[in-house]
């Protein structure tokens, strides 16, 4: 199967840039029908093909890439829906890719007022994401309602089966608010340690070659694969 080489993007650094002729043209119908195409084909298959399962994480990757792309184009046009729709279609491809999202996921059900789905929608990939992500959004929505010491117990109870630096980070963060004198102290100290802890860990790791760093490349810099560059999950993952 070959790929439109226009949907080859370069792994950016930092946020994404829109870019009009790249989100517009065909690019994204094209990856879907690939995306469709091997996935009918491996199901087919009565044994495991393993170039097919490469190729299909390859163009899995640049249709994740695409629809991010087009989220933050839509977002620059004022259409808030279709952004919504391309930044969900990002995490309904790989829900690895969930903490890429979150905050555009965040201010675009805000900007429409729906802020009970945007709830509804991180309790569903708490079951989906093995990503503390989810988790601290919540934990923010629950201290907004209910305070600092409910959104605490909620982080505390999620972490006892998704052990986190991330969310203990912010437990600590949290208990600060509600205690003062020698307990308080400590609570500082050990927050000061985690938060460095958390600060030196990278982001994101290569699957394929183990490459890591601080910022997502869609394409690997060292070994060239798509899609093998993901937030790191589990207990020093985001």
């Amino acid at each position: 199967f070959d790929v439109d080489p226009r949907l080859a993007a370069p792994g950016d650094d930092g946020p994404f840039t829109p870019d009009p002729e790249l989100a517009d043209s065909e690019a994204l119908e094209e990856l879907e029908r690939a995306v469709t195409e091997l996935k009918e084909r491996l199901e087919k298959l009565g044994t495991v093909n393993l170039e097919a399962v490469e190729e299909l994480e390859e163009v899995s990757g640049r249709l994740s890439f695409l629809q991010a792309q087009k989220g933050d184009l839509e977002n620059a046009r004022g259409n808030t829906k279709a952004a919504l729709r391309a930044y969900r279609r990002v995490t309904d491809q790989d829900p690895a890719y969930l903490p890429e999202v979150l905050e555009r996921l965040r201010v675009g059900y805000a900007a429409q007022g729906r802020d009970g789905e945007y709830r509804d929608y991180l309790k569903d990939q708490l079951e989906r994401s093995q990503a503390i992500a989810p988790v601290l959004a919540l934990a923010d929505i629950v201290r907004e309602q209910e305070g600092e010491r409910a959104a605490s117990e909620f982080i505390v109870e999620q972490l006892q089966v998704l052990p986190s630096l991330r969310g203990l980070d912010r437990v600590i963060d949290l208990s600060l608010v509600t205690t003062e004198g020698r307990t308080h102290q400590v609570l500082e100290v050990l927050h000061r340690l985690v938060a460095q802890l958390v600060a030196d860990k990278p982001l994101y790791r290569c699957g394929h070659c183990g490459f890591d760093g601080k910022t997502l490349h869609w394409q690997c810099p060292s070994c060239k694969q798509w899609s093998s560059v993901k937030p790191i999950q589990g207990i020093e993952g985001v």
